[in-house]
C-alpha cells in the first residue's frame, strides 16, 4: 500500500467515525486527558492542516487555533481534502523536511499523519460509544509503525505525549492493542 493509499484509507475510517458523532457528545471526555469530543475533532482537523501547510511550505495553524468552526465533519472534511492534495503534490513524498527527531522524507510523514489519525479515531470511537475494531489491517501497520518508531524514540524522551503499554485481553483487535501500546487504558 502506497502512503497515499494508506493515507485515504485512514481519512475514510476516520470521516466514518467523525460522521456518528452528536452534537450532544460534542462536550463528552475523551482518552486523551483534558480533550473533550470537540477538542480532539479540532486536533485530527489541526493534524491535517498542519501538514498539509509543511508539504506546501507554508505556516500552519497555531497549537491552540480553533478550526471547526461550527461544523465539525465539514471542516474535519475540508483538512483531509487540503492534506491530500499537499501530499500528491509532484516530489512531496520524496522530498526531506526538518523535524525534532530529524531529516523525514515526505512519504514518511504521511504515514506519520495517518498514524497519528488512526489512533485518535481509536479515541473518538471510543468516547463516542462506537465500536473500536475498525480497520484491522490499517492497525496492524500503525502499531508496527509505532512501535519502530518507539525502538528509535524512546518514550521517556517525550515527556508525557504517550502513557505506558497497557495490557489487553487475549483476541483483542488491532485497533484496541495499537491503542493499548499507546497508552490508552481499554
Amino acid at each position: 500500500m502506497t502512503p497515499l493509499d494508506l493515507f485515504d484509507r485512514t481519512l475514510a475510517e476516520v470521516d466514518a467515525i467523525a460522521r456518528h458523532v452528536e452534537l450532544s457528545q460534542l462536550r463528552d471526555p475523551t482518552p486523551c486527558g483534558s480533550w473533550d469530543v470537540r477538542a480532539l475533532i479540532n486536533h485530527l482537523t489541526h493534524v491535517n492542516l498542519e501538514y498539509a501547510a509543511l508539504a506546501n511550505d507554508q505556516t500552519p495553524p497555531g497549537d491552540d487555533t480553533d478550526v471547526l468552526g461550527d461544523h465539525y465533519v465539514a471542516a474535519f472534511q475540508a483538512s483531509g481534502q487540503a492534506a491530500r492534495s499537499a501530499f500528491a503534490r509532484p516530489g512531496m513524498l520524496e522530498q526531506r523536511y526538518d523535524f525534532p527527531w530529524g531529516q523525514e522524507p515526505g512519504s514518511r510523514i504521511v504515514r506519520h499523519v495517518a498514524n497519528e489519525l488512526l489512533v485518535h479515531a481509536w479515541d473518538l470511537a471510543r468516547a463516542t460509544g462506537q465500536q473500536t475494531d475498525f480497520a484491522p489491517d490499517l492497525a496492524e501497520a500503525s502499531l508496527a509503525d509505532w512501535q519502530a518508531w518507539f525502538d528509535r524514540h524512546p518514550r521517556w524522551r517525550l515527556g508525557d505525549l504517550f502513557g505506558q503499554e497497557q495490557p489487553v485481553p487475549e483476541g483483542a483487535s488491532a485497533a484496541d492493542r495499537l491503542a493499548a501500546y499507546l497508552g490508552r487504558a481499554g
